[in-house]
């Protein structure tokens, strides 16, 4: 025989909570409502109290100082009517004495005809302001402009002397390389040399070239040159001529006579020297 089956008691199922996911976002407490009396006593005392006494302000920046007189002078002459109808009675205005009626008018006006003065002295004040400052700022605007050209001015005459200096200088080379040529004995190879380093860029060669050695006879070998050779005594004159403008041009520029005193006490200022000794007995005789 088959057992019989025991009856399987249904389980009643398992409710699950649900699951609350925390908001991505962190939430901030809603601000308060204005008007909310709730809202309200929770703020600080000086932030509401400066809140309720910046209307005048704001009215001020809306309306500008002459709106806002406008409308005290309006309010003023309302309360100034208010006050002649409530004491004396605006039908009996005309039965008033001329005196009492313009200590009325008088005492009445005052004060909005100085609020009025004042307000056109702080703006004609203000306007006053305004001017010196643009004043100023033109002032300010044409000295700049003055030191911008002097200083073009300045730039200009600085690169015309870097120029004509190149010029004379290259000039006074190759004439005191003539002169040397012919003041001392130098073989082909010598004069090789010194005409390559002259091509490089030594414009200083030739002028060292009389200074290197010490040679006490220097000044009586560069004028038995310039008087007994045509060519060095060509030479001589124009590297002399050529000397005395590029110091004048260097004068131009030269404020503080720095550069002058450079080329003066150099080979350059010892050769001029030593060929103005030769051609007119005197080492500065154009001074």
């Amino acid at each position: 025989m088959a057992r019989p089956q025991r009856p399987v008691a249904e389980r009643p199922p398992l409710e699950r909570a649900p699951l609350e996911r925390a908001p991505l976002t962190r939430q901030l407490p809603s601000p308060a409502v204005a008007g909310d009396p709730d809202a309200e006593e929770e703020r600080p005392f000086l932030p509401r109290l400066f809140r309720a006494l910046g209307w005048p302000f704001r009215l001020v920046a809306r309306v500008g100082l002459g709106g806002l007189l406008f409308l005290v002078t309006v309010g003023w002459i309302g309360a100034a009517l208010y006050y002649l109808d409530s004491v004396v009675g605006l039908p009996n205005v005309p039965r008033m004495l001329p005196t009492e009626l313009g200590t009325f008018v008088a005492g009445a006006t005052a004060p909005i005809i100085l609020l009025w003065f004042a307000l056109g002295y702080f703006r004609q004040s203000t306007a006053m302001t305004v001017q010196i400052r643009a004043l100023r700022q033109s002032a300010e605007q044409a000295r700049l402009q003055s030191d911008t050209m002097s200083l073009t001015e300045q730039h200009i005459r600085l690169e015309t002397y870097l120029s004509l200096s190149d010029f004379y200088l290259s000039q006074m080379a190759k004439e005191a390389a003539i002169l040397a040529l012919h003041t001392f004995r130098l073989s082909k190879a010598q004069e090789e040399e010194l005409w390559g380093r002259f091509a490089t860029g030594d414009k200083e060669v030739f002028f060292r070239l009389f200074f290197e050695k010490p040679d006490p006879n220097l000044a009586d070998r560069v004028a038995k040159a310039i008087a007994t050779i045509d060519n060095a005594s060509k030479s001589a004159h124009l590297f002399s001529g050529y000397y005395q403008v590029f110091l004048r041009h260097a004068e131009t520029v030269d404020r503080g006579n720095l550069m002058l005193e450079a080329y003066r006490n150099g080979y350059l200022g010892d050769l001029s020297r030593t060929v103005n000794k030769a051609l007119y007995g005197s080492e500065n005789p154009f001074n």
